[in-house]
């Protein structure tokens, strides 16, 4: 049965009570006013009830993101920047360092240079390298996004490696393994 038969005229979702024809309006609510009156209540009782009830769940229940390809793209893409960024700021730190340890190096060779006057020149020439280097490594820690060329042979090293192939020529290494075939071998 339709509630605006119970009611005995229109019912308007909202309203406190039901539109009546202006027929029943005269005798009241209708031939059995006071149960119309109580199903009334009990049916304006229960919508303010279930709104009630509605309205507090909307209030507690959050909405989800919505996840689309697009959300899924625009989060990768972030999370992309940010291990990009992390990065550079890792390899521009390691840039500063290695920077700091070659300025430390350098002023210490020059050190060397100024204290002792028979190591002048081989001071100067660790100094002047070290220099370099360092330089080359401050240039990389603002620009960390760009490659970094090897660092070259330290003064003196190239002089060594040929000195040490020069003495393997001479003298054989004692400690290689000989191929002897003597008596008692057999």
């Amino acid at each position: 049965m339709p509630i605006s038969k119970l009611f005995g005229g229109k019912f308007v979702p909202g309203a406190r009570r039901p539109i009546v024809s202006h027929r029943e309006s005269a005798t009241g609510l209708g031939q059995d006013s006071f149960s119309n009156l109580a199903l009334h209540r009990k049916v304006w009782f229960s919508r303010v009830e279930s709104v009630v009830s509605l309205a507090s769940l909307q209030e507690t229940i959050m909405r989800l993101p919505r996840f689309r390809i697009r959300t899924m793209m625009v989060t990768v893409a972030v999370v992309a920047f940010l291990i990009w960024g992390a990065t550079m700021g890792a390899r521009s730190y390691n840039y500063y360092r290695l920077a700091r340890t070659y300025s430390a190096h350098e002023r210490g060779w020059r050190d060397i240079a100024n204290r002792n006057p028979s190591m002048a020149v081989f001071g100067l020439e660790g100094a002047e390298y070290f220099e370099q280097l360092a330089m080359k490594y401050r240039r990389a820690m603002w620009c960390p996004m760009l490659p970094v060329a090897i660092d070259p042979h330290a003064p003196g090293y190239d002089q060594w490696r040929e000195q040490e192939s020069r003495a393997k020529e001479v003298a054989p290494d004692p400690l290689a393994p000989r191929n002897s075939s003597g008596p008692d071998q057999g």
